[in-house]
């Protein structure tokens, strides 16, 4: 899928190779990220040897910073197209059409790959610099859009630095989320999805307040003397650190003293509570996805069926990208056994299935307009995997300290949930 008209490495042209070669990677780096892909890997996928690969590319870090490079291509030349339009909104919108178009043809086999700009430390501090300064630069003139449309009043939003973030995070997304949905609908789904941004999920154009509740063991007054509260307090540090060197450096090259020096304890201390590796990822999987089962448990049955979508989505997210209390990402699955992957796929199955429930609710109740996008599970939790704190900083947007700042979950999520269109 996505290879120049299904053209065989073997019989390729050269720039075909390399082509294919890059495209392949992307593949394996967004499915398994970086850091947990090796040459071999791509040379696997193509039925070739590693070292057909390191004669076009000299190494996986220049593979890296060219398929970093080629998606950067395409958001400025996307970029350029859509500030040929008018108003600040219709420059937005056309922004998010062409991106959501290319996603379809990702989507169907007929585009390659972008490459999900996620692991900036791989690459040599000249590349990273560079990568990081057209990230920069796209970001800022995307920002340049919506500050138009607040100027020109085709915009509402509170944050323009959360707006952008949210786009920029949701566009990364696009091909995933059109991946779950037949193929002959993506016409429509592109459609839907616009006027979702455009006029949001909820009914009411007010964005509810966030009442983000995080987990305290000193809510237990007998904490102090639980010695197996203190023991389950002390793994949760544990994972939230393991999960934070795990989402940095992948499984591959993450090292358990690290993590236990990270937390200012022995190994012996560590490896009391995690044996290896392999536990410490079985440990921040499921940690990860119980926090979201957690939300849906503490807010899905309180109010509207909208309000609870918000709260869950913020609750989850305010943690997240503060990096206080981080979600795994989804491609640490893959060093998971099969039969692992296979009961983790599931769990997230069933977290999108509730998030779709929960719009259902809210269209029956009220408090959802009645929407034609599909998969909308799909689409908060990809914009909510994606607002790493890392990813705030590589487009210069840097304010992801806990408080009233722009890239609080009211303002992230008001794209979603009232849109980004002024209302008349």
């Amino acid at each position: 899928m996505g290879s120049p008209a299904g053209v065989r490495l073997s019989s390729a042209s050269r720039d075909e190779k390399r082509g294919l070669i890059l495209s392949e990677a992307v593949r394996l780096f967004n499915q398994q990220g970086y850091f947990d892909t090796r040459l071999e890997d791509v040379a696997q996928r193509l039925d070739t040897a590693k070292t057909s690969i390191s004669y076009h590319f000299k190494s996986k870090e220049v593979l890296l910073a060219e398929a970093y490079g080629a998606n950067l291509v395409f958001a400025e030349q996307i970029i350029a197209t859509a500030a040929k339009e008018n108003s600040g909104l219709d420059k937005v919108t056309k922004w998010l059409r062409l991106y959501a178009e290319a996603a379809s043809e990702i989507a169907l086999g007929s585009r390659a790959p972008f490459a999900t700009i996620s692991d900036l430390a791989g690459l040599s501090d000249a590349d990273r610099m560079a990568i990081t300064s057209r990230m920069e630069a796209v970001a800022n003139e995307l920002g340049t859009f919506v500050e138009q449309g607040v100027e020109d009043g085709s915009i509402a939003v509170t944050s323009v630095e959360a707006t952008l973030f949210f786009l920029l995070n949701s566009a990364h997304w696009l091909a995933t989320w059109l991946g779950q949905i037949p193929p002959s609908t993506h016409g429509e789904a592109v459609d839907a999805l616009v006027d979702l941004i455009l006029y949001g999920v909820l009914s009411n154009p007010d964005m509810p307040h966030q009442s983000y509740l995080g987990s305290s063991a000193m809510e237990n007054p007998d904490f102090l003397f639980d010695r197996e509260a203190r023991n389950k307090v002390k793994v949760d540090a544990f994972l939230r650190a393991g999960t934070r060197h795990l989402n940095r450096k992948g499984y591959t090259s993450v090292s358990l003293s690290d993590v236990a020096a990270d937390l200012g304890v022995s190994r012996g201390s560590f490896y009391y509570y995690i044996d290896d590796k392999d536990t410490l990822l079985r440990g921040c999987v499921d940690r990860s996805l119980s926090q979201i089962e957690k939300a849906f448990e503490q807010y899905g049955k309180r109010g509207p069926a909208g309000e609870a979508l918000f709260q869950i989505a913020a609750t989850i997210y305010q943690g997240h990208v503060t990096d206080l209390d981080p979600l795994l990402r989804l491609p640490m699955l893959h060093a998971l056994s099969t039969t692992e992957r296979r009961a983790a796929n599931a769990r997230l199955a069933r977290i999108r299935a509730n998030f779709d429930e929960l719009v259902a609710t809210g269209m029956a109740d009220g408090s959802v307009r009645q929407l034609e996008a599909e998969a909308i599970g799909e689409i908060i939790l990809g914009a909510i995997h994606a607002a790493t704190p890392q990813r705030l900083e590589s487009f210069g947007i840097r304010k992801a300290t806990p408080g009233p700042h722009s890239a609080t979950a009211t303002a992230f999520f008001e794209p979603l949930f009232t849109g980004i269109a002024a209302r008349e």
